[in-house]
C-alpha cells in the first residue's frame, strides 16, 4: 500500500521544492557558473532500480581541470572552497529534485550508484540493493554518509531494502536534516571526497587492478552503447521475487551481521 502513496508524495513534495526554491537554484546556477564556468550541472549516467540506467543531475563542484595527458586531475586538486561549501550543506544535490520529480529517483532511497560501482558488486548480495528505487537520502547516509567503509554502507543499503516501510523514510527524512544542518560525514577521512569501492576492493585485496580494471572497460561500453539496464543476469521479476523474500523474513533480520563481500 505504501509504494503508490510514496511516488504520489515524491511528485507533490519534489514539484513543490522545485517551486519554493527556484530562486535559489538560479542563484547556486549563476555562482557556479562564476566560480567554476561552465557547464553548470554535473550529468553521470547512474543505476537504478531493477538495474535501470538514468541521467542523475547536480550542481558541479569541482574544476574542469586535466593533467598533460588530458585526463582529470584528483579529487583534492579540483575542489574549491566554493565547493567544499555546496557539498557539505547538500546544496549540490538539489537538481536532483528533478529525478525524482520524473520518477528516476525517490527522496529516500539508498544512493544511486555509477555502472562500474553496480558492475563491481556483480555475484554479491549487494546487487539487490536496486530492489528498491534510488534516493536523496538514505539509511545508509544516516549511519555516516561518506565516511563509512564501503561494504558497511552497502550493507545499510541492503538493510533498507529489508525494512522498506513509511516509518524508516520519515525517521531518515529527520535525521537526514540533522546529517544536513552539522555538515558531517561528506568525505571519507584522509580523502578529499570519498574512497571509491574500487580502490575499497583492492586495497581489501578483494579484487585484483586486472580485475577491476577489466571491469572498468565494461562499464564504458555498456555507456557507449546507451545501454538502458546494466546487462547483469537479474531480470525485474528476480529482483521483485528477492524483495519479497528478504522483507517476508524481516523479523528473523539481525542489524549490525558480520559484514561479508558475497
Amino acid at each position: 500500500m505504501y509504494r503508490p502513496i510514496k511516488r504520489t508524495l515524491d511528485f507533490v513534495l519534489s514539484l513543490l521544492a522545485i517551486i519554493i526554491l527556484s530562486p535559489l537554484l538560479l542563484f547556486i546556477a549563476i555562482l557556479v557558473r562564476l566560480k567554476l564556468g561552465g557547464p553548470v550541472l554535473f550529468k553521470q549516467k547512474r543505476v537504478g532500480r531493477y538495474n535501470t540506467i538514468f541521467t542523475l543531475y547536480k550542481f558541479r563542484s569541482m574544476k574542469n581541470a586535466y593533467d598533460e595527458k588530458g585526463e582529470l586531475l584528483p579529487d583534492e586538486q579540483r575542489l574549491t572552497k566554493f565547493g567544499i561549501f555546496l557539498r557539505r550543506t547538500s546544496l549540490d544535490e538539489l537538481p536532483q529534485l528533478f529525478n525524482i520529480l520524473f520518477g528516476k529517483m525517490t527522496i529516500i532511497g539508498p544512493r544511486p550508484k555509477t555502472i562500474f560501482e553496480t558492475l563491481l558488486m556483480k555475484d554479491t548480495k549487494f546487487v539487490y540493493r536496486a530492489a528498491i528505487k534510488p534516493g536523496l537520502s538514505s539509511w545508509s547516509v544516516i549511519h555516516g554518509r561518506n565516511n563509512m567503509p564501503n561494504d558497511k554502507a552497502l550493507m545499510y543499503d541492503f538493510e533498507h531494502v529489508i525494512k522498506f516501510s513509511a516509518w524508516l523514510d520519515t525517521k531518515i527524512f529527520f535525521k537526514t536534516i540533522d546529517l544536513v544542518l552539522r555538515g558531517s560525514g561528506i568525505n571519507t577521512d584522509g580523502h578529499a571526497t570519498f574512497l571509491h569501492l574500487s580502490d575499497f576492493l583492492i586495497e581489501k585485496k578483494i579484487k585484483t587492478p586486472e580485475e577491476i580494471e577489466k571491469v572498468r572497460q565494461e562499464a564504458i561500453i555498456i555507456e557507449k552503447e546507451n545501454m538502458k539496464v546494466v546487462p547483469m543476469g537479474i531480470i525485474k521479476e528476480d529482483f521483485k521475487a528477492k524483495r519479497r523474500e528478504i522483507q517476508k523474513n524481516r523479523k528473523s533480520y539481525t542489524p549490525n551481521q558480520v559484514i561479508t563481500w558475497d
